[in-house]
């Protein structure tokens, strides 16, 4: 299996010219801008006793209070199942 190809082909390149940390800095802002909702905490499945996924999803990279926009490969970090626990 050939990572980057498949990377090419099913992920968006998101990291422009402007570079890696422009993403980052822009993401954020606009996230707080428009209050988005992405991280575990905010999540309707997360255990709040633990701070675990109750669906058992892997969620050590969306727990930190200022998690990671992207991976090492500059691929966004998102949960596929992310439901908001907002009314």
């Amino acid at each position: 299996m050939n990572l980057p190809k498949l990377r090419q082909r099913y992920q968006p390149r998101v990291v422009g010219p402007e570079g890696r940390d422009h993403v980052i800095d822009t993401f954020r802002a606009e996230a707080k801008q428009w209050r988005l909702q992405w991280r575990c905490d905010d999540c309707a499945y997360q255990s709040p006793s633990n701070r675990t996924c109750s669906l058992k999803w892997p969620n050590q990279m969306l727990l930190p209070d200022d998690p990671d926009v992207l991976d090492a490969a500059d691929v966004p970090i998102f949960c596929k199942a992310f439901e908001s626990s907002s009314d």
